[in-house]
């Protein structure tokens, strides 16, 4: 496996593992003003540097690798980031996602992390797992956390995560390649409910269930959980749902899973 695919299979196994220990973050964003000074200072050198003559050959040839340059930035501006990506709406405890077709409720005793407060969180839950293991530089700017509802129990939860599909995988072989990363990570792991497909709203998402032990991964003894996880793939983004189930929340989840209606 190419280690950019890894890396991307890698956030997921993160985000599962570090959010069953993570409890809140007081982390800051780095100001913007950083790279705005770096910025006019090279501007500055570049103004000082004197411009060297060049041969109508060099010229040429300058040319084209400009005029290559300007259409592979035509072609980046094209591409979607998660800042493109339009978020889902909520109405007390009934999520509802339009441009995916799908909306869903969970009871009201569940607690519904979004916006700063999730980020914050799953912060923690990245740092939670890479103090404790060779995995480092998790990209997160990849990322869109969409929302967490957490059962009362504090471990029953469902994450709902978009990830910019810069390797544009489909469903099934980010799946595949999640299976795998385990197996290269030698993280144990139980195989609960063959890959298949699930239909939430009008879309077909991947899925998988694993009984996981992230012990060794997180340096938590007994972090072992029962995990499905959901995938949906198009040409910009993987949406995702992992769902964690606890011995009070495995019928609850499921129904609230099944109940997932198309609009």
């Amino acid at each position: 496996m190419k280690n950019k695919k890894m890396q991307a299979i890698l956030i997921s196994l993160v985000l599962s593992a570090g959010v069953l220990a993570a409890c809140g973050s007081n982390n800051e964003n780095l100001p913007a003003e950083n790279v705005e000074v770096e910025s006019e200072e090279a501007a500055e050198e570049t103004t000082e540097t004197e411009t060297p003559e060049v041969s109508e050959t060099e010229e040429s040839a300058t040319a084209d690798i400009v005029e290559e340059a300007v259409e592979a930035s035509e072609d980046e501006d094209m591409e979607k980031t998660v800042a493109d990506y339009t978020a889902g709406t909520w109405d007390g405890t009934t999520y509802t996602n339009e441009s995916l077709g799908f909306k869903m409720t969970f009871p009201e005793t569940y607690t519904i992390y979004t916006g700063d407060m999730l980020k914050n969180l799953m912060g923690v839950a990245v740092d939670t797992v890479t103090e404790n293991s060779d995995i480092q530089n998790i990209n997160q700017e990849a990322l869109t956390y969409e929302f967490m509802a957490m059962a009362p129990d504090q471990v029953g939860n469902v994450l709902f995560t978009i990830e910019e599909n810069v390797q544009e995988l489909t469903a099934e072989e980010y799946v595949d390649a999640l299976v795998q990363t385990f197996d290269l990570m030698g993280v144990p792991y139980e195989v609960m409910q063959e890959k298949g497909f699930q239909a939430v709203g009008d879309n077909e998402f991947c899925m998988i269930g694993l009984m996981t032990d992230y012990s060794e991964m997180t340096g938590i003894e007994g972090n072992v959980a029962v995990q499905a996880y959901s995938v949906l793939a198009d040409a910009d983004f993987l949406y995702y749902f992992v769902v964690t189930f606890s011995e009070d929340t495995v019928d609850e989840l499921g129904s609230i899973m099944d109940g997932i209606e198309a609009l």
